[in-house]
């Protein structure tokens, strides 16, 4: 079911341009963890905002066990130039974001 809450887009009505629907917050109550899901038309600053947080921390940890594996693999071939993976999104991002027909943009 997460999958396909995650897998909903729409299309805003003035850019065209494509969003997800359904976000994620993870809340505890009684000591037990549990996930909301909301749709992103409908709910209050607070939740997409804390919503927001958590993705961009997903995208953190992405990051890190990357440049983690890309030390490993260098540490691995010090005879060879060292992979260096640039982790300033901002170019790329404004790219995409702006590319005509970006399947990326989402």
């Amino acid at each position: 079911m997460a999958k396909a809450l995650r897998d909903e887009i729409r299309h805003d009505g003035q850019t065209g341009r494509p969003y997800r629907v359904n976000h994620a917050v993870t809340v505890s109550e009684r000591g037990k963890q549990r996930t909301l899901w909301g749709d992103i038309d409908n709910q209050s600053r607070d939740f997409m905002q804390k919503s927001f947080m958590k993705r961009r921390e997903q995208v953190v940890g992405d990051c890190v066990q990357l440049t983690f594996d890309c030390d490993h693999f260098n540490s691995r071939h010090p005879q060879e130039e060292p992979i260096v993976v640039p982790l300033d999104f901002a170019e790329d991002v404004a790219e995409r974001k702006f590319a005509p027909d970006s399947e990326d943009a989402a």
